[in-house]
């Protein structure tokens, strides 16, 4: 089957053929909507939104000159991209979003690019789920993931290093690295959630984790000489393994170890 490029052209429901154009941003109307197959820019300073469950092959943003471009997912409602999501930043002022809300976004990678004279671009997530099957890239601060309720971030190869990227937590909010072999980024967590398979290693840096901590019980997680903070409840499905006596590893709340507590040196626990 052909692959169509669809374009926003004005603000509307992704299940409307009004809503696109196969000619460009702002031009003459589609006579069908997006398929499985296709692709997908979103910009013109249009709002499109995912009201019936959906699939694409991928999602580009335009980088717009003082536009804001969104692309919001009403509650309840799953949009699954097969492919990459592209966000750069948009031009002199205004932002690209990425809204997922209360509903469910699946996507292969999610690349955060930069423009000249860039601005904002950034992805939100209510209480709804982002699940990511490769990465998360990003250009510097202006990289932006947004909780704004509790919502879920799942993972399953790199989140952007620190430096090139934000994240903002709310209240009830997770992070789950649920893939192999993973690093952690040392951020601040709100909840710390670890599955998939392998071992997944905190980064040089300070780690807090504001909520939980859940090991799953095939996860060895490896806290190096780091600072490391977990100011909930740690529950130790699988293996925790200290491997230095530098760096300080704090647990305030309730910690229930049903898997391994593993030191390989003699260190010293808060």
């Amino acid at each position: 089957m052909a692959q169509t490029t669809y374009y926003s052209r004005l603000d509307g429901n992704w299940n409307v053929s009004s809503t696109w154009s196969t000619v460009g941003l702002g031009g003459a109307a589609a006579s069908s909507t997006p398929t499985a197959t296709d692709v997908v820019g979103i910009g013109g300073g249009n709002t499109v939104t995912v009201t019936a469950n959906t699939s694409i092959a991928t999602v580009t943003f335009d980088g717009g000159i003082n536009a804001t471009n969104t692309l919001q997912l009403n509650s309840g409602i799953s949009l699954n991209v097969s492919g990459n999501i592209t966000i750069p930043q948009a031009i002199n002022s205004g932002n690209n979003i990425l809204s997922v809300g209360d509903g469910s976004l699946t996507v292969g990678n999610i690349n955060f690019t930069a423009s000249v004279s860039g601005a904002g671009h950034r992805v939100t997530i209510g209480s709804g789920s982002l699940t990511v099957s490769g990465d998360i890239s990003g250009i510097g601060t202006s990289s932006t993931i947004q909780f704004t309720s509790t919502g879920t971030l799942s993972i399953a190869g790199n989140l952007f290093t620190p430096s090139l990227g934000t994240i903002t937590n709310a209240v009830g909010s997770t992070i789950n690295y649920n893939g192999s072999d993973q690093n952690i980024q040392p951020i601040t967590y709100r909840n710390l959630t670890l599955r998939g398979s392998g071992n997944k290693t905190i980064l040089s840096g300070t780690t807090t984790v504001g909520g939980n901590l859940n090991v799953n019980a095939v996860i060895t997680l490896i806290v190096p000489d780091v600072t490391f903070n977990v100011t909930g409840s740690s529950l130790i499905d699988g293996t925790i393994r200290f491997t230095s006596t530098t760096g300080t590893k704090t647990f305030t709340g309730l910690v229930t170890v049903n898997g391994t507590w593993q030191s390989t040196v003699a260190e010293s626990f808060t």
